[in-house]
């Protein structure tokens, strides 16, 4: 069975997506931590694997910690970079809470991550 035919009809929009998380669009500010510093960024959207965020001066294979408060912090891998924007796989998530509830813009979707 393939990602779209997962989900429920109401939610599939495109036939060519492949994502397995579907993504919610966003527009919350953070920060990317990076091994040359952080980063000030705009989040556009977040699924619990992957995030698309609006900013300059990372590289494709780059590690880095995405931070959005109160949501916690999402380390993974930058895997396309274009015309200032960048995809990031999420391997891991760190958060205060033990189940964080997304927000309504992101409703459906719930994180769980380590205290």
């Amino acid at each position: 069975m393939t990602a779209a035919a997962a989900r429920p009809a109401h939610e599939q929009t495109d036939p060519r997506e492949r994502r397995k998380h579907l993504r919610k669009g966003t527009l919350w500010h953070g920060t990317l931590r990076t091994a040359k510093g952080n980063l000030a960024c705009a989040v556009l959207n977040l699924s619990v694997r992957g995030a698309m965020v609006e900013v300059e001066g990372v590289a494709k294979d780059q590690k880095v910690t995405l931070v959005m408060e109160p949501l916690g912090e999402f380390t993974g891998v930058v895997v396309w970079t274009h015309d200032g924007q960048a995809g990031i796989r999420i391997n891991e998530q760190r958060t205060l809470h033990t189940e964080i509830t997304l927000p309504r813009s992101l409703a459906g979707e719930t994180l769980s991550g380590d205290c």
